[in-house]
């Protein structure tokens, strides 16, 4: 037997997903997780611990009246649902080496993330819909041999149902 994992996750540990009578909607939930490896091989113990959080909340607007103009300069009145979002998310990763009888332990990887995500849904027809949305995830490490990092994320999507 070369090795032992453990792995214990309370995914949400606490959650909550509510939505008023008004369409305002609230999302709360803390995960947690911690993997163990024992390797017999080269006598060292890996830790691995992960905390993260989130944070949204949204707003749903029944039958909002957009006017649209065509090329040909015909006016056309959409009345559909447009439903706005936001995220935000928390993340904490660390990783822990403990080689038996060889001093302290060593933190060999980690990482705080943090993430917001904010987002348009327009609802053009049943098998129509548009989203805006925006993604920023920040990455801060936490040890010196790698670099902090921004990833952005943005744009449009059609999506279009074939089946109602």
């Amino acid at each position: 037997m070369p090795s032992i994992t453990i792995n214990e996750s309370l995914s949400p540990l606490i959650g909550i997903d509510a939505t008023t009578k008004k369409n305002i909607t609230f999302k709360f939930d803390f995960k947690m997780s911690r993997t163990l490896t024992m390797s017999f091989a080269d006598f060292q113990m890996v830790q691995i611990n992960s905390k993260s959080f989130t944070v949204g909340a949204g707003y749903k607007i029944k039958g909002l009246k957009l006017p649209f103009k065509l090329p040909n300069g015909k006016k056309i009145r959409l009345d559909n649902d447009l439903s706005f979002r936001f995220d935000f998310s928390y993340r904490d990763d660390i990783t822990v080496n403990n080689q038996i009888d060889q001093g302290p332990p060593q933190i060999t990887q980690g990482a705080t993330t943090i993430t917001i995500q904010p987002s348009v849904d327009y609802i053009v027809s049943k098998r129509l819909t548009v989203r805006l949305f925006y993604d920023e995830s920040k990455t801060i490490p936490k040890i010196s041999s790698t670099y902090p990092t921004t990833n952005i994320k943005s744009g449009i999507t059609f999506r279009f149902s074939l089946a109602e």
